[in-house]
């Protein structure tokens, strides 16, 4: 019977697929970095402080950065105490789109601690509208992965 119970992937990869996170003073050197635009290119037309509350987001959630660039605030409860999450986006042949469900699971609920409630309190527009994103581009659009990468990436 033993031979036929598989171990998990993750145990034949002689540990090649190990987690390794960023250590918290990582972590707070990455958000100061965003933070204070130390590495942002004079002639990029954006500050790379405006992704920080992503990063912020991204670090205090763990949620896939496809969940949190597709977060609208009829997402987040009015009282800040939880955040679903049911739609990515996703890159097509024609271009990025919203597609519901998530990559294992149709929606999960996720609750707020204070500092995640102290994040998104401030970011929230006094006139946002439901289906207004949480996380914009500097255009105000969906949040383009690739080249947010490469743009962190270039400074």
């Amino acid at each position: 019977m033993a031979a036929k119970i598989k171990p998990p992937k993750s145990s034949n990869s002689g540990g090649m697929n190990d987690i390794n996170p960023f250590s918290t003073e990582e972590r707070n050197m990455i958000i100061h970095a965003l933070e204070s635009d130390r590495f942002c290119p004079r002639k990029l037309g954006f500050r790379h402080s405006h992704y920080a509350p992503l990063m912020k987001f991204l670090f205090a959630t763990g949620c896939r950065p496809s969940e949190a660039i597709a977060l609208q605030w009829k997402h987040i409860s009015p009282d800040f105490k939880q955040i679903t999450f049911e739609q990515v986006i996703i890159g097509t042949d024609s271009g990025k789109q919203v597609r519901q469900g998530l990559k294992t699971q149709e929606r999960r609920k996720f609750p707020c601690n204070d500092s995640l409630q102290t994040l998104l309190q401030p970011i929230k527009p006094v006139d946002a509208t439901p289906k207004l994103l949480v996380f914009p581009s500097p255009e105000a659009k969906h949040i383009d992965l690739n080249n947010f990468r490469r743009c962190i990436n270039a400074g």
